[in-house]
């Protein structure tokens, strides 16, 4: 009894610390929107044509951390840093944020999960580690990331991916006449699934991996696939 009435004692301050803020803006006035995090998840949903919400949820955040919402012109950004060269805090916040269908999105998180449902356009990512989740019109994907596994739906432009590990799931919705899907990879598997009439050619150097493809080369195609790694496996399917 002692011991469950000292961890309640422990616990119930760490649990009353957490602290939300939520701020609006005025969609129509936003075309694109860049969030930087150090530790968290960030969630974005898009379809919200009206307002822009940003609700952040600060679980570990003391005095030396700091969160900022500046909008410059059509542009909306958002901040979390610390302040001091020798902090340590961790400044864990977690981001869900609502946004228009139509937007263009940078989204930085040192580690944490990087979501986005719903949105048209271009993304460019980058993680230090955690998990990414795409599901989107993505006109064009540009991302890094140090130690992450990445999943995207509905591509339909150009992507670029530098990863140091992790695996790699994405699918084209429409693939276009000319473009590229690029990655270098250190390690990882990545599974590229393609429509059924794609016409591609293929680049792929890997020292310790190996490729297979469903689709197949077509001398001359405008649209490349290119990977270039260490040791990463290729799997290039139909879709069904």
């Amino acid at each position: 009894m002692k011991f469950t009435a000292l961890l309640a004692l422990f616990i119930c301050p760490l649990a009353l610390a957490a602290e939300t803020e939520v701020k609006e803006f005025d969609a129509k006035t936003i075309h694109s929107f860049d969030i930087e995090n150090l530790n968290g998840n960030i969630k974005i949903e898009g379809g919200h044509e009206d307002k822009i919400v940003i609700t952040a949820e600060k679980t570990e955040f003391t005095k030396s951390c700091r969160l900022e919402f500046k909008q410059k012109g059509t542009d909306l950004d958002v901040k979390v840093s610390r302040k001091g060269v020798f902090k340590k805090s961790d400044c864990t916040t977690h981001f869900t944020v609502l946004v228009p269908k139509v937007v263009e999105l940078d989204l930085k998180s040192g580690s944490g999960n990087i979501s986005v449902i719903g949105t048209k356009g271009d993304i460019d990512f980058k993680i230090g580690n955690g998990q990414v989740t795409i599901d989107a019109d993505v006109h064009e994907l540009d991302g890094s990331a140090g130690n992450a596994d990445i999943n995207v739906k509905s591509l339909t432009g150009k992507t670029e991916l530098k990863m140091g590990s992790g695996t790699v799931k994405a699918a084209y919705a429409a693939l276009p006449a000319t473009g590229e899907f690029e990655i270098k990879s250190g390690s990882g598997n990545v599974e590229l699934t393609l429509p059924a009439d794609a016409k591609i050619q293929t680049s792929f150097i890997s020292v310790g991996g190996k490729m297979t493809n469903e689709v197949g080369d077509t001398p001359n195609a405008g649209f490349k696939v290119k990977l270039k790694s260490g040791a990463a496996n290729l799997h290039i399917k139909k879709a069904l």
